[in-house]
Order: structure tokens, then sequence, then C-alpha cells
């Protein structure tokens, strides 16, 4: 597979985006700002055809949503300011979905602040933009989960969740719960009407190619019951019937083929995939033996084709011709994760990201059937390869003899001997963990010389149900334990990383609000507080 640079000098001036620049460009380690800046590119999504990507990209100082040809042509190159954009998604080639949220204080009225989300319907063609339900009084200004897209009868339909207001004897409508209904919205005049009715069990829809709805489950928060049924209705024995007191049973989309569904059922002793036929309600087992991180479907049948893994080759797909195709990209960058961001139908073109071996992130545009693979736009353009420490997965067991694996970043340019260390916990602490790939905070440590060490203690994600549940009730107890076992572990030959053995030496860091700590060398710090801690960092 050719890999290169496709934009042209004016699209690259235009986007701002740093394209190829070479491998081994030597310079100094980059100032530490450099570091905590946002990411150049945040989100990159192909438009269905493949022949449009939109991304919100940093030019300058200033963050924009960008929308371009694969060619390079330019089309809307809009601020987006400090909005917090969750998801770009295509609804088709003309009508691009941006799902932005925003921080509500509800306080006077529920007791909270709430995050809630928004959907700007951007039409690329006539290039103009309107919020979703924005001009409806019927209905809550918020979108409660995007349900897909179809086009029927020459309109385009959005499919979205909604709180409905109740009207009034007066004709005024007011809020008086907190379900949401399904709607379906025209892309093109912003009207919508009710397509479905939730209620006061928490609903969820799967929706076909069509729009029609395939499958819809319920949860009933008092009784702890999961039930799913075929189509909308509610009336029929429901296909599956189960207890899920912490609702851990969720309606991920369509399965293999029509006529069933996916489902993933985490209210047991290990994390279950699961599809089920809409005829009868027979659940079949699916890929059993692996974790999963992300779900893929068909953007145009939105059937299932496959799954993220942590673990290599990281995408796993149920066609042989698509894992083919998948593995066919994945040769073109050696000694590289590679992620896999946005596809056409068919992987036939698929926007990827690499990380790792000097990388510090990189999107790329690939063509499978030409075999190309072209540079869309960098994470860290300010950051050179050779100021990018080497990443890898090791193991150690805890004192109770449960294996804990942790992420190790090493220095850049550096023998990987007599090292500073950083022992640097994820938050949660349930079901978050780290991963190989590039962590700028992690990164930052490393390019001033320590090593630094990320433990996914008991209870975090990437493992199964039993080693997610091993760190309820441990905070405080064996979670802090599994960190401070990782210094037991850490000594000369320990562990192999790309670079050999790797060592320590002697260190002491300083902190505010230090707390007593198992460790004698070297400085634990924390990503983020972790809940019913003022403070995890320690010297």
């Amino acid at each position: 597979m050719r890999v290169g640079s496709r934009f042209g000098a004016a699209m690259a001036a235009a986007l701002g985006l740093c394209l190829s620049a070479g491998p081994g460009r030597a310079a100094p380690a980059p100032p530490l700002e450099v570091y905590g800046k946002l990411p150049g590119v945040e989100l990159m999504e192909l438009s269905p055809s493949g022949e449009l990507f939109a991304t919100v990209a940093t030019v300058g100082e200033q963050r924009r949503l960008i929308v371009a040809t694969i060619k390079g042509q330019l089309l809307i190159a809009s601020p987006v300011g400090d909005a917090k954009v969750r998801k770009l998604t295509w609804a088709n080639d003309q009508h691009l979905l941006v799902v932005a949220s925003a921080t509500y204080d509800l306080r006077a009225d529920f007791g909270f602040k709430y995050e809630l989300d928004k959907v700007l319907d951007v039409d690329v063609q006539k290039k103009s933009a309107q919020i979703v339900f924005d001009k409806m009084l019927s209905v809550a200004k918020v979108v409660r989960g995007v349900f897909g897209a179809a086009s029927s009868g020459g309109h385009d339909y959005g499919y979205f969740g909604a709180i409905t207001f109740t009207r009034t004897i007066g004709g005024d409508f007011t809020f008086d719960h907190g379900w949401r209904d399904l709607y379906r919205v025209d892309l093109d005049s912003g009207s919508a009407t009710l397509f479905a009715n939730g209620d006061e069990q928490s609903s969820d829809w799967v929706l076909a190619a069509d729009g029609s709805v395939a499958a819809r489950a319920e949860y009933n928060e008092k009784s702890g019951r999961w039930r799913l049924f075929a189509r909308d209705s509610v009336l029929g024995k429901p296909l599956v019937d189960r207890s899920s007191p912490r609702d851990d049973i969720e309606l991920v989309g369509l399965g293999r083929a029509p006529g069933a569904v996916i489902i993933t059922d985490n209210s047991g002793d290990r994390s279950t995939l699961e599809e089920v036929s809409l005829a009868g309600g027979d659940a079949t087992r699916l890929l059993k033996d692996r974790s999963i991180s992300r779900y893929w479907f068909d953007p145009q049948s939105r059937l299932f084709i496959g799954v993220e893994s942590p673990a290599d080759p990281g995408e796993v797909f149920f066609d042989p011709q698509l894992q083919a195709r998948w593995e066919l990209a994945r040769k073109a960058f050696p000694r590289r994760k590679l992620r896999l961001q946005s596809y056409t139908s068919g992987l036939q073109r698929m926007i990827v990201k690499s990380e790792g071996d000097g990388d510090p992130g990189t999107y790329w545009l690939v063509d499978t059937l030409a075999k190309t693979a072209n540079q869309l736009g960098e994470d860290r353009p300010e950051i050179p390869s050779d100021a990018v420490g080497q990443t890898s997965l090791i193991s150690y067991k805890a004192a109770d003899g449960l294996e804990i694996e942790a992420v190790l970043t090493l220095p850049p340019g550096r023998d990987p001997k007599k090292l500073p260390v950083v022992v640097m916990p994820h938050g949660g602490p349930i079901d978050v963990g780290d991963e190989v790939g590039f962590d700028w905070w992690a990164q930052a440590f490393a390019s001033r010389g320590y090593a630094v060490l990320q433990p996914n203690y008991r209870g975090s994600s990437g493992r199964d149900v039993a080693f997610r549940e091993a760190g309820y009730g441990e905070w405080g107890r064996k979670m802090p334990s599994d960190i401070a076992d990782v210094s037991r572990r850490w000594r000369p030959g320990a562990w192999s990383t790309p670079s050999g053995p790797a060592s320590w030496a002697p260190a002491t860091a300083a902190t505010p609000r230090s707390m007593a700590s198992p460790f004698s060398r070297g400085c634990t710090a924390a990503r983020s507080p972790m809940r019913e801690s003022a403070t995890f960092t320690a010297s």
C-alpha cells in the first residue's frame, strides 16, 4: 500500500493542519504546554459515499468545524469556539449531524446540574444549519439520543429521542416527566413528528435501514427487569426478560443479518455479547473470549459487521473480506497502533488513526481498492516523532495474586536503566482504564526523563466482569494496594520492553496535600481524583 499525502498546499493552509513532515525530525524536547493543548484534530468522520469528510480541527488558535472533499476542496470552515462537540455523524452526504453538550444548572428545579445534548443539522450543500427541535414548543430543546437516519418519499429524516411536554388546559406546555419519546425530524424543513412513544420505564430503540423500528427495549428501575420486544409493541410477550439490578444490559444495534439484534449483558459473572432473534428470542453468544471497546455497523444496511478490541488485531470483522481489508491497512503502518475511526460500506475507504513508534497521533484516509493511504491531519503537530516515548503493556501480580496490567511509557532517546518513575493511576475508579497509545500526560513526563506506569487496578475497564466487580468496595483497600504493589515489581529485568529490560533509580517529588504512601521511591500522581477522595497525590 502506498502511503503519502494527498492535499495540496492550498488545502493544508486552509485547514491549518500539519501534513506529513516525514520521520526523524530532530528537535529538543517540546515545551510542556504543547502536551496540554487540545488535539489538532478532535473528531473525523467519512461521509457514506466516501467522497467527503468532516472534522473538528484547530486552525491556529481557533477550533473549527471543517467539511471538505477527499480531493482537497474546502466546503465549510466554521468556528465552533469552546463548544463541547461530542460526535459527528453523517445522515447522508448532504446532512452532517453535530452532537454537542452543555452544562445546565437545574438545581433550583431538580437539585442537580446536568450535561445535556443538542444536535446541529448542517446542510453541506446549502451551507446552512439548524438546531434540532429548536422551533418546537411541545418538546424540550435538547436531544436524548441519536437513533439514525433514513430517506423516504424524497425526504431525508433523522430520528432523535426527546422529552415531550404535556399540554395544559390553557394551551401551554409544561414539563411533568423525564422519559424520552422517539421523534422523526425532516432534516430539510426541521419539522418533527412523534414516531414512537416511550414511558416511565426507560426506553431504547433500534431502527432498520428504512427507518422503521426493529426492536424496543425497556428497563424498570423499581423491579430491575430488562425486557426486549420486537418492533414497537410492548403488548406481546417479550423476547428477552432478565433481571439486571444495576441496569447492565444494553440494546446495541441490528444483528449480523436482518431479523436479529445485538445486546450486551454485563449483569452476570462475565460480560456477554449476544445476537437475539426477533422471531423467537433465541440468543447466540458472539466473540466469547474477546474484550470489546466499540461496535461496528455497516453505514448502509446498519447490520453488525465487527468490533474493536484492545488486543491485536484491534478490529475484528465477521466477513473474511472485511478482515482482509483491515489487515491490508495495518500492514501499511508497521510498529504503530492503528484504530478505525470511520468507513464506507465494505471498508472500501476508511479513516484510521495511527499512534506509536514516534507517532503522536495521525489521521489517514485509506483506500483499500486503490491501495493508498493519504494523511489528513495530526493530533499533535508540535511534537516531533523523536520526542514520543515508547509505550507497552506489562503485567504483575497484586498481593492477593490477582494479575494487574499496566501501561509503561519510557522516555524517548534514553537508555531505560535507572530511570525515575512516575506511577499515574487513572480516575473513575470503576470501568475506566488506560491503554497503549499516545497519552499526552504520560508523554509529558516521559519527555522530561521519567518512566511512567499507569496501572489498571482491579475494577478497571478492558477486562471481564469478574475483574470489574473485584473492585467493588475496594477503594481505599485493594485498589490502592494494587497501585502500591507495582513498586514491588519494578526492579532491574522485571519487565521486557521494546528497548530491553527496564530498571529504576530512587527519585522523589514533593507535592501539596500529600498523604501517606507505600512508595519509598518515585512518585504517584493521580490523573483525576477518584470518587470520595479529595486528592490522590503522594510523594
